[in-house]
């Protein structure tokens, strides 16, 4: 989370971090200026003034169980959800992939720390970053059933390195369509209401009327 929106989780505002349970309500986190500062020149980004992140608590715990959690969560009226695992995801998480999937819910799968599993794989198995990059991407592939424009390996101690860049700018890309469409609805259901009204009334007799 702290990550994403550009800040050290010593900042003010950061989310909590630990290797406990942190996250024991849905929190929201506006992006910081800094979420945007990798996007490409020439790409506008309105995250700061549009978009809200939801840190939302771990699924499969006794306190927010999995056959609940979409809907106490209201996972269905989100316009984007972020997976982060820093290891292997568990069955749980597949769980959930494939609830968001069955609920037509766009969803990532970022795998963090990826800089110490590129590190550990070179001393135990001699693979170089691009072999053991391939490795998980391969392997998240076949667990996510998630194309690689889905998929993204990042390290927070090396936010400019890997995927987070391209994982921010698709964010933005992403949600930013989701406002537009979210206002071409609304656009369509108020002209539709307005040609039912004039079915029904004429609007000319109708403002006569009530002067």
């Amino acid at each position: 989370m702290n990550c994403i929106r550009g800040i050290d989780p010593k900042d003010e505002g950061a989310a909590k971090v630990g290797n406990v349970e942190t996250t024991m309500a849905a929190t929201p986190f506006t992006f910081t200026e800094a979420a945007c500062q990798l996007l490409e020149d020439g790409l506008q980004c309105d995250a700061s003034e549009h978009f809200r992140l939801w840190d939302l608590p771990g699924a499969g715990t006794p306190k927010f169980p999995l056959k609940s959690y979409i809907r106490v969560m209201g996972i269905k009226y989100f316009d984007l959800v972020v997976v982060i695992a820093a290891g292997r995801y568990t069955e749980t998480d597949l769980t959930l992939m494939n609830e968001m999937t069955r609920n037509n819910v766009p969803f990532f799968a970022v795998r963090t720390k990826i800089d110490l599993e590129i590190e550990n794989a070179m001393w135990d198995m001699g693979l170089s970053e691009e072999e053991t990059m391939e490795v998980i991407r391969d392997d998240l592939r076949k667990n996510t059933g998630l194309p690689d424009d889905r998929i993204f390996l990042v390290s927070s101690r090396e936010p400019d390195k890997y995927d987070l860049p391209e994982l921010k700018r698709t964010m933005d890309r992403i949600l930013q369509a989701g406002i537009e469409n979210k206002v071409d609805r609304a656009l369509r259901r108020k002209l539709h209401v307005r040609r039912y009204f004039n079915t029904l009334v004429n609007t000319e007799d109708f403002y006569h009327a009530d002067a």
